[in-house]
């Protein structure tokens, strides 16, 4: 009776031994792949920091590109003659234009008459430079639209005043991102424009259209508030 527990009290003891080294096991097992799991885990995050950084030095190295850079000169430099040459109209003629603005034959004579044929041709040309570009095209719609920002960001307006007059923050900052968001606006637009051969693309007039207009209702915005601050002083 003794022997069998004995026997029975050494059967206990190796199987809590047993189990013992069981868990001692799992738990080593289990610490391995945790770590493994962490490592995989931080390697993720470290090719997720590595894909960031790459997005960011891809979006610098699309901005510092002759293409991209050729292409926001041109645009800058076709709204402002674009702009100077709408502001010339005088009523009726403004109201003419805003009718004809998908009108092909329209769009052309104007065109002509703002003298933007060769700057229109010269945008398109480097509007389709920059689509070419493998850089660019590896850019998300978002990045595309940080890259534009990217831009217009250093390009910022100074803050100029008469002497007499007091610009408030307030006014002028929400009116700096209105402008440039138009502007961003309308220079992602453009990449998207079918023309059709020629200086003959009404799309690009009516996105610099939509962008003037923007831009009229925020300077308006602007110059209430300023108003209004003044008022109060």
């Amino acid at each position: 009776m003794n022997l069998k527990l004995k026997k029975k009290v050494w059967c206990m003891s190796t199987l809590v031994l047993v189990v013992c080294m069981t868990c001692i096991v799992y738990s080593c097992n289990s610490e391995d792949a945790f770590f493994d799991e962490t490592g995989i885990c931080e390697g993720e995050v470290h090719t997720h920091a590595l894909s960031a950084r790459s997005i960011c030095t891809l979006v610098d190295s699309v901005a510092d590109s002759n293409e991209f850079l050729d292409y926001i000169l041109q645009f800058r430099l076709v709204k402002s003659k674009f702009t100077l040459y709408l502001n010339s109209l005088d009523n009726d003629e403004l109201e003419t234009f805003n009718y004809n603005i998908n009108n092909d034959e329209f769009i052309d004579d104007f065109i002509v008459k703002a003298e933007l044929s060769e700057d229109m041709q010269l945008l398109i040309e480097y509007r389709d430079e920059l689509l070419s570009s493998m850089s660019f095209c590896k850019l998300k719609d978002i990045e595309k639209k940080e890259l534009f920002n990217y831009s217009s960001s250093s390009n910022i307006r100074s803050l100029t005043k008469d002497r007499e007059e007091i610009l408030y923050s307030v006014c002028w900052e929400p009116y700096q991102r209105a402008t440039s968001f138009a502007e961003n606006e309308c220079a992602l637009k453009i990449l998207g424009c079918l023309c059709t051969g020629g200086f003959t693309c009404p799309c690009v007039i009516a996105a610099y259209k939509e962008m003037d207009d923007a831009i009229a209702k925020a300077k308006s915005e602007f110059e209430d508030c300023q108003r209004r601050h003044n008022a109060k002083h």
